[in-house]
């Protein structure tokens, strides 16, 4: 009995060591970084020689402010992500799950960001937490991501009259994704229905009312009323970063207009399902500071480097936290297995 007992905390060790990285995540990720930097290689031919020394001088503190205000953003992700994982009752250390969260930014540049899923196989490899009970934590971490930026860009859409039903309309997309997670047991008769007609996949629709439950474990004002605000707070920073780029690159853009043009654009950016919003979003602030008067070359710089220091200072900080993500859900599975193999 006992081998047995060890040979099943064998087998759950070593699938905690599966690296997350597979080989479809690797070529999405990499294939990114080489359309982003064929990207940066255009911007560096299309504008002109003085934006570009501008753009390649920039001083020290303003980078540190600009990256300073990214993680400003990232922080307070982070600490929302603890917050609705302890309104699931997940008992994971602190530690441990800020490491997973942000280690899930490396793969945030494949298709729909379906690679931050990686923040639910660590729960699971590690703490042994079912995908039914955390899949929540993720849907409504990207919902109040999308209802904070959706927020800001109306409370600061003054400036861009002319684009007013575009953002209704990116209001009403919002809004019909957010139905399932905000009233989440309105859709269990349907499952009930669906049983009637898929028996074959009972396991599968039992499994979506495991996740519906547990949704609705969070679909209440305090989880989102609690989160809400200092997500807005965080995505504001990252629109201020593009504020203070505009002033220094001489664009004459006002705050509220930087921060409608940020968030907008990133609500392009996702709901266009490419990787990372690849090209939606750098298309969206480009047209939008045109819209605005600024010249095509300071656009092209200043959206260059704002997302070099929001987007892909984040795959960074993945890149660089994964190994730690890792090795925390591996002692958390070998001491998990450890005390299954020495108990009764």
């Amino acid at each position: 009995m006992r081998r047995g007992t060890g040979d099943r905390a064998g087998t759950h060790a070593g699938k905690s060591r599966a690296s997350p990285f597979t080989r479809g995540r690797r070529l999405a990720l990499g294939a990114t970084a080489a359309i982003y930097l064929a990207g940066v290689a255009a911007v560096f031919v299309f504008i002109d020689d003085d934006m570009l020394r501008a753009a390649l001088s920039l001083p020290a503190t303003l980078v540190a402010m600009l990256l300073g205000l990214s993680l400003v953003n990232y922080a307070v992700r982070a600490w929302r992500w603890l917050v609705l994982g302890r309104f699931l009752g997940l008992r994971v250390p602190v530690a441990a799950n800020v490491a997973y969260y942000l280690a899930g930014y490396s793969l945030t540049s494949t298709p729909g960001k379906a690679g931050e899923a990686v923040r639910l196989w660590f729960l699971k490899s590690g703490h042994g937490v079912p995908y039914s009970r955390s899949l929540p934590l993720m849907l409504a971490d990207r919902a109040i991501d999308l209802w904070a930026v959706l927020l800001l860009s109306l409370v600061s859409i003054a400036g861009f009259a002319q684009y007013r039903w575009q953002g209704a309309a990116l209001a009403l997309v919002i809004a019909a994704i957010s139905v399932p997670i905000l009233f989440p047991r309105r859709f269990e008769p349907l499952l009930a229905a669906l049983y009637g007609f898929l028996p074959r996949r009972g396991r599968l629709l039992v499994r979506a009312r495991r996740a519906m439950r547990a949704m609705a474990e969070l679909s209440h004002w305090r989880s989102y009323g609690l989160t809400l605000g200092p997500s807005m707070l965080g995505w504001f920073a990252e629109g201020a970063a593009l504020f203070l780029l505009l002033r220094h690159l001489g664009a004459d853009i006002g705050l509220l207009n930087a921060v409608f043009i940020f968030c907008f654009s990133i609500i392009v950016g996702a709901l266009s399902m490419l990787p990372g919003g690849l090209g939606s979003t750098e298309a969206t602030i480009v047209i939008l500071l045109k819209a605005l008067g600024v010249d095509l070359s300071t656009a092209l710089a200043a959206t260059a480097i704002i997302r070099i220091t929001t987007f892909w200072f984040a795959v960074a900080i993945g890149v660089v936290l994964m190994p730690v993500a890792m090795n925390a859900a591996a002692r958390a599975a070998n001491l998990a297995s450890a005390g299954g193999a020495s108990g009764p």
